[in-house]
């Protein structure tokens, strides 16, 4: 068995489905690996075929956290334009396992926190200070 089909064996592993012939340009999406599936695919092939993956960028190829639609935090360019994810090919993998690292580079780029977590992060603070508030109040107006 070659590289190519050795990697494609541990997608299909963790990845649980047979893929299209030629749907190998999106690897994870390809195998529905979002957040922790695709991570856990990463560090697996990383392991069989001695890959650092030290300068993978997650974000950059999918969403850490599955259970969100959109990712928390994504990259932009200097000049402030939203970076595209990127897919992770198995052309990509297959360069990586025989390089031994991770061999793509990224554009510069800065990490930006998308609006909903925001919201998300002062909706939780408003409640607790909410609750707080209710809870003094309570105590000093007995």
């Amino acid at each position: 068995m070659g590289l190519r089909d050795e990697i494609l064996a541990l997608a299909r592993e963790h990845g649980g489905k047979e893929i299209a012939p030629g749907a190998d340009d999106d690897l994870l999406g390809a195998f529905g690996m979002e957040g922790d599936d695709a991570a856990e695919f990463l560090e697996a092939f990383a392991d069989r075929f001695g890959v650092e993956l030290s300068g993978l960028l997650p974000y950059f190829h999918y969403v850490e956290d599955a259970r969100q639609r959109r990712p928390r935090v994504y990259p932009v360019a200097p000049d402030g334009a939203r970076l595209p994810m990127r897919p992770i090919t198995l052309a990509d993998l297959v360069a990586a396992a025989e390089a031994g690292r991770w061999t793509l580079s990224y554009p510069p780029h800065e990490l930006r926190e998308a609006i909903g977590a925001k919201i998300k992060r002062w909706l939780v603070v408003g409640f607790f200070l909410a609750v707080l508030l209710l809870w003094t109040w309570t105590r000093v107006a007995r």
